[in-house]
């Protein structure tokens, strides 16, 4: 049997020693802002572009690309700070995200507006905040080592 790969994006938002977390309807649990990388759109895009979406907040990434080895037809995009190959569903629906994780921060103090179709609500949470919420273990694992 073949298995349907998707590519996603995803942002890690941090501010103040605090993660964004969205709650989504669909899965039931919250998460971090991303989605799926559109045809004709790199990774960097990708993820800027669904947080915005989702969250209504421009964010930069955490880290500059890396353009050591750019030449005048390549440029670098940004290395992602983790990649998850995540199985989604199961059964005849069942297929895999392979995820392109970045940390970002916030620009300027623009307040959250949430896709409400999407994302039932948000919040900040700080390290100590994280046992208690409904997430993926590898998030909460993951998010634990980068607090």
């Amino acid at each position: 049997m073949t298995v349907t790969k998707h590519f996603t994006a995803s942002a890690i938002v941090r501010r103040d020693g605090r993660v964004l977390l969205l709650w989504h309807n669909k899965l039931g649990m919250w998460l971090y802002p991303g989605g799926h990388v559109e045809e004709n759109e790199t990774p960097d895009e990708s993820v800027l572009r669904e947080v915005k979406e989702e969250t209504g907040l421009t964010v930069a990434f955490d880290a500059a690309a890396d353009n050591r080895f750019a030449t005048e037809t390549v440029a670098g995009l940004h290395t992602p700070a983790i990649v998850f190959d995540e199985q989604i569903g199961a059964g005849d629906g069942m297929h895999r995200h392979i995820d392109l994780v970045y940390l970002c921060h916030p620009v300027g103090e623009a307040a959250v507006t949430l896709a409400e179709d999407e994302v039932g609500q948000f919040g900040w949470f700080g390290k100590a905040e994280l046992a208690d919420l409904d997430m993926p273990e590898n998030l909460r694992k993951y998010l634990d080592s980068i607090m």
